[in-house]
């Protein structure tokens, strides 16, 4: 699923597109409203331009995406490689207990399903999916960072996930044979001598292969295309009740004022409060809107008074239906990937 995820949403990252405003996204939108009101047109499904228009904004699926040029080796065939391998490599931690895939697991999307994170000990908050991480604008559940590699460099210095430091993670590089070989090859160049010169390429070769975990395409991919091409019959093709979900998530609920774009996302944070473990209980919360839950203050350490946490002064109750609860969920549920991509190979040794 590209973004609604469950757990701890104290802080939701929604991890997508640098806010800009310039003359190529005004025509781009233009496009958009114009395509959205010729497919209205004739359209047995009864969408109106309007929505036809709003279903489209959120594609084409994958998003359009560039190298990040404050990584040098972004988009290196060699450096996604070193960084595969490093992401599931056990040596840089106490006793080669933990790597980053020990919270970050494939088959759980990049999460691991936990209320909050264990690697070498429990950490405050649960562990985010890195899958799409790319489209990311901020990075970590408080913003820390504003890029990947940069990100990447934080758990191997926190003392309850790697709990390494700029001089072990630099010994292991220059003294593993097989890393010191990768490295070579991703970055064309030895190792540096100063540790946290070759800390920081660590991270930016992690960043490179997270750069490459995006999700499959879904459903709603297939009938936001479908619309684009007024093919009718393929649009049919996807379920009653997701449509309706769909109508109430950029209608009556105004999702899409925040859930904006390819990854549903504007990019930017909004405090909810909300400790859910479901789709259907995330539903129920826009539906209901607890204040008591709202106003609870228990983040972090707990000793937050209530006064102190910014509640979001936009969210109102929307009072839905069970059906459109129901039909809610059904649309989300629909943006789940059918097929994952990554397909993890073993790792001959490096020559």
């Amino acid at each position: 699923m590209r973004v609604v995820g469950t757990g701890n949403l104290n802080f939701m990252i929604a991890g997508l597109m640098r806010f800009r405003i310039f003359t190529g996204i005004l025509l781009a939108a233009a496009a958009v409203a114009a395509l959205g009101s010729a497919r209205a047109q004739n359209n047995p499904l009864g969408f109106s331009a309007a929505e036809i228009q709003s279903v489209l904004s959120h594609g084409p699926w994958p998003a359009p995406w560039t190298r990040d040029v404050s990584n040098r080796v972004s988009g290196n065939a060699n450096a996604i490689a070193l960084g595969e391998f490093l992401f599931f490599d056990t040596g840089f931690s106490p006793h080669d207990t933990v790597s980053c895939a020990t919270c970050h697991i494939p088959e759980k999307n990049w999460s691991d399903g936990r209320k909050l994170g264990v690697a070498l000990s429990e950490v405050d908050r649960n562990t985010p999916s890195i899958a799409n991480a790319r489209y990311n604008r901020w990075f970590g559940w408080d913003g820390g960072n504003d890029s990947l590699w940069s990100q990447s460099v934080r758990p191997f210095l926190d003392a309850r996930e790697l709990a390494a430091s700029d001089k072990q993670v630099a010994q292991r590089v220059r003294g593993n044979p097989d890393l010191l070989c990768r490295y070579r090859k991703a970055f064309n160049a030895p190792p540096p001598m100063d540790d946290e010169s070759l800390m920081l390429d660590v991270g930016k070769a992690l960043a490179a292969f997270l750069e490459t975990l995006v999700t499959g395409r879904s459903a709603f991919d297939d009938f936001r295309d479908a619309l684009a091409k007024s093919n009718w019959k393929a649009a049919a093709a996807y379920p009653e009740s997701a449509r309706r979900g769909l109508r109430i998530f950029t209608g009556k609920g105004s999702c899409n004022l925040c859930h904006v774009g390819a990854a549903f996302s504007h990019g930017e944070f909004h405090e909810i409060n909300g400790h859910l473990a479901t789709l259907r209980d995330v539903v129920r919360h826009y539906s209901e809107i607890d204040l008591t839950l709202l106003h609870q203050a228990h983040i972090y350490a707990g000793d937050v008074t209530a006064d102190a946490v910014p509640v979001d002064g936009m969210l109102i109750p929307l009072k839905l239906s069970d059906q459109e609860i129901n039909d809610v969920v059904a649309f989300l549920e629909s943006l789940t990937e059918r097929k994952s991509g990554f397909v993890r190979k073993p790792a001959a040794l490096c020559k």
